[in-house]
């Protein structure tokens, strides 16, 4: 008979196979669905190629999941309580006791001290846990990424961010759904919440300082790409650092580094003026604080009263940067509130915080203030708009009189099945009657959304497949912004790419195009799905399966990948804090179980003299 004992020492073993379980079905079973979608012609554009990427996605998800349970079997050999050697990755303690064969020691010793100073030398070329490492290596990364900063000079920019700078020098009309055709401008108002304010106001002051000095916007993005560029690279330098103080073997570190160092989208997307890499470089910050405070469990917040003041100002700058930040960080420190009562105050005080901020401080002071017009509900309910049309193209037939007349106080219903494009619900919710729909509107169409959703609960899910699918399979590539405000005919006029870097651009772009072509495994790297889904959910088997508490650190990135979901359009930008975080979650996994307390570095082993053993622990 199994005993209590026993069981209890296989149900974190059986929750993680579980768990691989579930991932790998979860993988078959998106491959299948993918296939009958092609099959039954929902998926119009796809080609053969698609449905051999969605099997990869299947083979490449139950490969990842399975090594993380033979690391896990390995390591539960050697012990979990261990101690490990902070730059070779290896337990301490394996090297043979002195008298014990001493001609393999003194053999073992020999090879121990050549890999030991080898491992020194490596261990030089990452950064450690203090401000002039991490500044020092945060310019080695940023002069790294400097051929990527000439071809994106004087900075990249899409459309939304010259949507913002024009709206903040009052040279483009403000429109209340900023899509051209439907007209809605509005008239006296200064700036939209459409995007975030703190973007609009921060890109502006840099524009229209430029403006202003030299006549064009060229000097002001490029003084805010190089700023947000050198921040970056900071940001990526102290994540590693800490993996050293973590504990994480030094060539896994170096490895970050020079992943982060020579793939193109980081250094493309840090010199990118558009809110999801502001936004992104204090999302990876932020969740370093978070390790640390789980790490601790939550004693950092006590004893150093500056990383909550940090800790607090970081989760705040998060949700001003974008939106959905908000929506990352109250549900994580309510959850971290639960799991560490002792300082339960400081989580509770950064989700009211920002509560307060987003909710109250903004929408009913600041904006009336300075005539800021907020944001439309059409955004949020953009998922519930498209299922709506993909309902309505599909079982028209079933609405009834009621159901039309609710769908159509807030969308015109005629215009659903002519507007609706399986992958992009920017066509459906740009034409939401934002004059005209009241609240009691809205609620009565959320109440008719649901009852037509519990008749065909799978259009609701068939729709989410459509605009998501990219996010989670090996077919949605990293795009990167290529254009800098001349995107718009308007913005050539101001802001534009010097005609003497054009080879030279045109050539760095040549060369990321066939990057993205190239053959497995090379081409992996360059697919959001390995970023927004493989490493993430592998990392955080394996977590569970090791740390128990200390998997909360993955709860930002599962909000993050969560809110991809409900994305109206695929485009890489939208995981660009998953493809930030992904180094940084690679190392976490490699951390020891229980790193000391207040080190703020690992020891390191002492170096053996020649022909000698290196003594147990």
């Amino acid at each position: 008979m199994v005993t209590i004992h026993a069981l209890r020492g296989r149900l974190p073993r059986l929750g993680y196979v579980l768990c691989v379980v579930a991932c790998a079905a979860f993988a078959s079973v998106s491959f299948t669905y993918g296939e009958y979608m092609f099959e039954s012609g929902y998926i119009l554009d796809r080609t053969e190629a698609t449905r051999e990427f969605l099997s990869l996605t299947a083979i490449i998800s139950i490969f990842l999941f399975a090594v993380c349970e033979i690391v896990v079997c390995v390591t539960d050999r050697m012990g979990r309580r261990r101690r490990w050697d902070p730059m070779s990755g290896l337990p301490i303690g394996l090297i043979p006791k002195a008298g014990e064969g001493e001609s393999d020691a003194a053999s073992l010793g020999r090879g121990a001290s050549r890999r030991h100073h080898a491992l020194q030398v490596v261990d030089r070329l990452t950064p450690r846990l203090t401000p002039r490492s991490i500044i020092v290596f945060a310019i080695v990364l940023f002069a790294l990424w400097i051929p990527y900063l000439l071809a994106a000079f004087p900075g990249s920019m899409n459309w939304d961010a010259f949507y913002q700078v024009s709206m903040y020098q009052r040279t483009y009309p403000v429109y209340q759904i900023p899509w051209l055709e439907t007209h809605s401008i509005v008239e006296g108002a200064w700036l939209s919440d459409h995007h975030p304010v703190f973007d609009t106001v921060l890109y502006g002051l840099f524009t229209k300082t430029s403006l202003d000095l030299t006549g064009s916007w060229n000097a002001g993005v490029f003084a805010f790409v190089v700023l947000q560029g050198l921040v970056t690279a900071a940001t990526f330098s102290l994540a590693i650092a800490y993996l050293r103080r973590l504990g994480v073997p030094a060539p896994l570190r170096l490895g970050a580094f020079l992943f982060i160092a020579i793939l193109p989208f980081y250094g493309m997307y840090a010199f990118t003026m558009v809110k999801d890499s502001t936004y992104s470089l204090v999302f990876v910050t932020y969740l370093v604080f978070l390790c640390e405070v789980v790490r601790s469990r939550g004693e950092v917040l006590y004893r150093h009263r500056w990383v909550a003041v940090c800790f607090l100002l970081l989760g705040v700058l998060q949700a001003l940067t974008k939106k959905s930040g908000a929506y990352i960080v109250i549900p994580t420190c309510l959850v971290c509130a639960v799991a560490f009562r002792g300082v339960w105050r400081q989580f509770v005080a950064q989700a009211a915080t920002v509560a307060v901020i987003m909710w109250v401080i903004l929408p009913h002071i600041i904006f009336p203030l300075f005539n800021i017009i907020p944001g439309g509900v059409q955004e949020p309910l953009n998922t519930l708009f498209q299922q709506t049309a993909r309902y309505v193209m599909y079982h028209g037939d079933e609405v009834t009189d009621e159901e039309r007349e609710a769908i159509d106080a807030v969308l015109p219903y005629e215009a659903l099945v002519i507007n609706y494009q399986y992958d992009d619900a920017d066509t459906v919710k740009a034409w939401y009657r934002y004059q005209t729909a009241t609240r009691a509107d809205l609620l009565r169409y959320i109440r008719v959304w649901f009852q037509m959703g519990l008749k065909h609960p799978e259009v609701y899910f068939d729709q989410i497949v459509g605009t998501a699918n990219l996010f989670f399979n090996a077919h949605g590539i990293v795009s990167i912004q290529w254009h800098t405000g001349d995107i718009d005919p308007e913005g050539a006029k101001y802001v534009w790419h010097p005609m003497a870097l054009t080879g030279y651009r045109l050539t760095v772009h040549s060369i990321y195009n066939d990057l993205l072509d190239s053959s497995v495994p090379l081409c992996l790297l360059f697919r959001v799905g390995l970023y927004s889904c493989w490493i993430p959910l592998a990392v955080l088997c394996y977590l569970v399966r090791r740390r128990g508490t200390g998997a909360l650190v993955m709860l930002p990135v599962l909000l993050s990948i969560a809110t991809c979901l409900l994305t109206p359009i695929f485009t890489a930008r939208y995981a660009l804090p998953t493809i930030y975080v992904a180094p940084f979650l690679v190392g976490l996994a490699f951390a020891p179980v229980r790193p000391t307390e207040g080190e703020d570095e690992p020891p390191e082993r002492p170096v053996p003299p020649e022909g000698e053993a290196l003594p147990t622990r």
